[in-house]
């Protein structure tokens, strides 16, 4: 099978002969792709939506990236608690998912599997065992109106990427839209000082978002053209930006997985990305005072409970309420 001979592989090939799984469980993506192909030609009353064989897809998508990332080639037979931990940190911390799109991801994760198992591409059921989580929680940061300000007219005037990556940055934080959103306004999406766009996310909304002078000038920078760029790649343009200009203070960063918490001391730089727009706009825009209604229906929130998850008062605002509340010639007996 062209690998290289240790104990590993011999274990598994020693399973895969007297445990009778299938020849082809050794290529993890093969028996994906076979498990999406009998779902597309399921036509019976169960068969699932289109949306989530969609879910599916993305979730394949997503298996490649962390394969990619770990630098770990994914095995049926190596699907342990490990695996999962490293997987459930990898959707938090590079693809920002929150608490419920983490189960939605193991669910369909676990339904992979179970399929696997049934249809004998794997003797490994340690899968049985994962618990959809009940939440991931990490303090994100939101940046403020004036550092917003600072990064717009930070000069990258000498690296063409950066400046294209801060623009788009930017945009997202004078937008508020998610950056799948974003990354692919075209000139038609504006009309009467509005973009109006399907919410990638859920294309049964349809958003409209009031244009401000910043992102009004980003757009016509581009001629209403935004410029091609991944999601991926400006994600690692954005903490280049922010360490290029200065925000490099070492903060602490708390994460919890249930009762399991995480304390890490890192640059600030590294703890923003392109999601950090959509939060920063939120925040910002209700520290302004604006009705939290206005503000949903400008970002698409439906629910109040996940649109106050994005709003995250910084460290200035806390103390001004705190001093202006306890004054000592404001007590009385």
């Amino acid at each position: 099978i062209n690998e290289d001979v240790d104990i590993e592989t011999m274990r598994n090939e020693f399973n895969n002969k007297f445990k009778k799984t299938k020849s082809r469980s050794n290529d993890f993506f093969a028996v994906y792709d076979m498990f999406l192909d009998e779902m597309r030609k399921d036509k019976t009353p169960e068969a699932n939506a289109q949306s989530t064989i969609d879910r599916y897809r993305y979730l394949k998508n997503m298996l490649k990236e962390f394969e990619k990332k770990s630098n770990t080639k994914l095995h049926l037979n190596r699907i342990n608690k490990s695996f999962y931990n490293s997987f459930i940190e990898f959707s938090v911390e590079e693809k920002v998912h929150y608490a419920n799109t983490l189960r939605r991801n193991v669910g369909l994760l676990k339904a992979f599997l179970n399929w696997a198992l049934k249809n004998r591409f794997t003797y490994k059921s340690d899968f049985i065992t994962f618990k959809s989580p009940k939440g991931y929680v990490t303090d994100e940061v939101a940046l403020t109106l004036k550092e917003v300000m600072e990064i717009y007219n930070f000069d990258f005037s000498n690296d063409e990427k950066l400046e294209r990556a801060r623009d788009l940055f930017c945009l997202g934080c004078a937008t508020g839209m998610r950056v799948s959103n974003y990354l692919i306004i075209k000139q038609q999406d504006i009309q009467d000082d509005y973009i109006y766009a399907v919410d990638q996310k859920d294309k049964t909304k349809v958003l409209k978002v009031p244009l401000n002078s910043i992102s009004r000038e980003i757009l016509e920078k581009y001629n209403h053209q935004i410029p091609e760029l991944s999601s991926q790649k400006l994600n690692e343009y954005i903490k280049d930006i922010f360490k290029l200009a200065g925000f490099d203070k070492i903060t602490k960063k708390i994460s919890r997985l249930g009762n399991e918490v995480v304390e890490e001391y890192i640059p600030m730089y590294k703890r923003i990305s392109s999601h950090t727009a959509r939060r920063s706009f939120i925040t910002i825009m209700k520290n302004s005072n604006v009705p939290d209604k206005v503000i949903m229906d400008i970002t698409g929130h439906k629910s109040v409970e996940v649109f106050n998850k994005y709003y995250k008062p910084n460290d200035d605002e806390k103390m001004n309420f705190m001093s202006e509340v306890w004054q000592t010639n404001q007590v009385t007996n």
